[in-house]
């Protein structure tokens, strides 16, 4: 039986690094409890262990336990600030041949359709000031390290609308949820102008945050594009 687990053991942990082969490199200096410092070439972190290649371009591991902290070293061609990291966000206005009310109803019309369940998602629905604000919800997976990691985005739309014109805004992305089986992965912020803020604060490579980045993008943005071409439709209760 010892030896059986043994086996097992060694089998999980070679899995395990295979699993890291897939990562570019990042540079971070690691500072570990003695005070003493080295500059790495990270290629993944885990919960206990961070992966590099070492100076004969082998891998290696560092248990987390032996290091005070690990820092990402930023390219100097990339700004040291957020200053032109904005939150992402979609807003288009247009005008159409439809009345206000007309608008209104077909909005409806297309909240129920897309969401299935008009009445789970929206938040505020007020015909005299038109506006109906939606509450929703993306989910996410990316399959690394032998794992599917789920992640969950909420979002707000808000659908504002007036005689011959209509405006749909996506805004308030927020990820409430990232989870791998049981545990808990790093949160992402969704933003335009995004720097890759590394693996010790993403748990994922440059690759995969760009990746997820680029999924809930193009999602949110499919929304807009369909309530677009639906909005421009012939209103239904115009085909009596």
């Amino acid at each position: 039986m010892k030896n059986f687990i043994v086996l097992l053991t060694i089998l999980l942990s070679s899995f395990n690094l295979l699993a890291q082969s897939d990562d570019e490199p990042i540079k971070y200096k690691v500072i570990f409890k003695d005070k003493t410092e080295k500059i790495i070439d990270v290629t993944n972190i885990t919960d206990e262990k961070i992966y590099y290649w070492n100076e004969k371009g082998k891998k290696d591991v560092i248990l987390k336990n032996q290091t005070e902290s690990i820092e990402l070293l930023q390219d100097k061609k990339k700004s040291n600030n957020n200053a032109n990291q904005l939150d992402y966000k979609i807003e288009k206005v247009d005008s159409i041949t439809k009345t206000k009310d007309q608008i209104y109803s077909d909005t409806k019309m297309f909240i129920a359709e897309y969401w299935k369940s008009a009445q789970n998602v929206i938040q505020n629905d007020d015909k005299t000031s038109g506006m109906i604000l939606v509450k929703g919800a993306t989910i996410q997976h990316l399959f690394f390290q032998l794992n599917d990691h789920t992640y969950i985005f909420d979002y707000m739309v808000h659908f504002l609308m007036k005689e011959g014109k209509y405006k749909i805004i996506v805004s308030d992305i927020y990820n409430s949820s990232a989870m791998c089986q049981t545990y808990a992965w790093p949160l992402i912020k969704i933003c335009d102008g995004c720097e890759f803020p590394g693996l010790w604060k993403t748990g994922l490579n440059e690759k995969r945050y760009t990746t997820l980045q680029e999924s809930v993008k193009n999602e949110l943005n499919i929304i807009v594009s369909e309530y677009d071409s639906y909005i421009k439709k012939v209103s239904q209760n115009n085909n009596w």
